[in-house]
């Protein structure tokens, strides 16, 4: 992104490789205001889950 001139829409939410940390990095994410066009995580158990409970 960086390479592109996309240094401003960079976000990273740390945490651990567990479903409780996954869900809060998605809940800060979601509640940023301007909502991600994609993530990335670090693995299944960290993973968002659609909020709706999908």
């Amino acid at each position: 992104m960086r390479h592109h001139g996309l240094d401003a829409h960079i976000r990273v939410e740390r945490g651990n490789n567990t479903e409780a940390a996954g869900e809060r990095a998605a809940g800060h994410l979601l509640d940023a205001g301007e909502l991600p066009t994609a993530v990335v995580a670090f693995n299944d158990q960290s993973a968002p889950r659609n909020r709706a409970g999908a």
